[in-house]
């Protein structure tokens, strides 16, 4: 409660040539809430049906009551009591509100439920409505009834703008259609502003941080779009905690790391990320000292020691080595404070890997005062003494330089 309002609805662009794939993209986004694609007759079914019961439902409200319509409303319109299903498909067979377009699908959509088998045609419109059930939340739908912004104002408004989401983790499985919903939306809808020149023309640059990247789920534009949205003027920040989590979400063979211009690890619990990152560390060569005493010389004629050396590789940080990077220090007083920062990996495309301390924005106090600032409609924060260490620690040599770079 006291959210901002976001209607995904409100993104489709009715009357262009865009209202099709707009309303497909939701549709998918619903149909298939875990990313695992629409494989079976029932889900390729139930998204083109929810497809034209979407752009059907924007229509129509809009002609009827004078607003844009959101899924609550589709939800409505697909659970009509007694002879509904009936009477809503000899309406949708009829439908000429629309473009071109949007009448030919939608009352394709409709002849093909009318044909099918009564059994079959409740498969798929059970299937459709147990997919929109999310939306019969009274919070949530107050919440996605209209927008108080557009995604296109998070780079193109008169000013920057910040969006949180904000789940709680008992909501993350529940609420995942709908993130997806949003998520999908944003990228496909902030890369296709593009000039004559071929070149972006967003105005404000963007931060997308997703922590626990992999709770929404597979998102295959995300993976895609993360090699070319820089070009958008996007950067990603994702958290995962740790690599295997990443490879059951997105398979072993993903290409989510590989786009990472930098990355950042910290000590992991898990041997097969401890491996991955052993590996990412590269080899150095090491000298061997060796020396070897001949005991029937040294019985006869004294001692007689050879001294040899030899180079040999080995793991600039091994597996194991990887896993024992020192954490974060915390009090003993209060174990939910940290005292001292630990150890983390830096990887930047084309450089020496880096053994690196954490940025703990607390022990900075610009940052800290940031981070206490009060957000738009919100009560301010009193800064909290308890939340800064009581002796600043000596920053590392990378934090040094990087403060001095930064001051000139």
């Amino acid at each position: 409660e006291g959210s901002i309002r976001f209607n995904p609805l409100a993104e489709v662009r009715i009357g262009t040539g865009h209202e099709v794939a707009d309303a497909q993209n939701i549709a998918a986004m619903i149909i298939d809430p875990d990313g695992k694609g629409l494989a079976d007759f029932w889900a390729k079914s139930g998204f083109a049906w929810l497809t034209a019961a979407i752009l059907y439902t924007l229509y129509t409200v809009r002609r009827d009551q004078g607003r844009i319509a959101g899924l609550p409303d589709v939800d409505a319109v697909l659970t009509a009591p007694g002879e509904g299903l009936d009477e809503l498909l000899a309406s949708m067979v009829a439908f000429a509100d629309g473009t071109e377009a949007a009448n030919r699908l939608v009352n394709s959509a409709a002849q093909e439920m009318q044909d099918r088998a009564a059994q079959e045609r409740s498969g798929v419109q059970s299937s459709s409505k147990v997919d929109l059930s999310l939306y019969r939340d009274p919070i949530i739908a107050r919440n996605i009834a209209t927008s108080d912004f557009r995604l296109d104002d998070l780079m193109n408004g008169d000013k920057p703008a910040s969006l949180y989401l904000i789940v709680p983790p008992s909501d993350i499985d529940r609420l995942r259609p709908l993130l997806r919903v949003i998520l999908n939306l944003f990228m496909r809808r902030l890369m296709q502003n593009v000039g004559a020149d071929g070149k972006a023309t967003n105005r404000h640059r963007l931060l997308l941080m997703l922590d626990e990247f992999t709770s929404v789920g597979k998102l295959e534009i995300f993976e895609r779009a993360l090699a070319f949205m820089a070009g958008y003027g996007i950067k990603a920040f994702l958290i995962v905690q740790d690599l295997v989590q990443l490879q059951g979400t997105y398979g072993r063979e993903n290409s989510i790391v590989g786009n990472c211009h930098i990355r950042v690890a910290y000590a992991p619990n898990d041997v097969a990320t401890a491996k991955i990152l052993s590996d990412m560390c590269g080899k150095t060569t090491i000298v061997q000292n060796k020396r070897s005493r001949n005991r029937k010389a040294l019985a006869l004629f004294g001692a007689n020691v050879t001294d040899a050396q030899s180079e040999i590789g080995r793991p600039l940080l091994t597996p194991d080595e990887c896993m024992r990077l020192k954490g974060a220090r915390k009090s003993r007083r209060d174990p939910t404070r940290i005292v001292q920062a630990g150890d983390m990996l830096v990887f930047s495309a084309g450089q020496p890997p880096i053994l690196g301390r954490q940025p703990l924005y607390f022990f900075d106090k610009i940052l800290l005062k940031r981070s206490l600032m009060a957000s738009v409609g919100c009560d301010p924060i009193e800064p909290s003494d308890e939340l800064v260490p009581a002796s600043m620690p000596e920053p590392s040599p990378i934090a040094a330089r990087l403060r001095e770079a930064a001051r000139s």
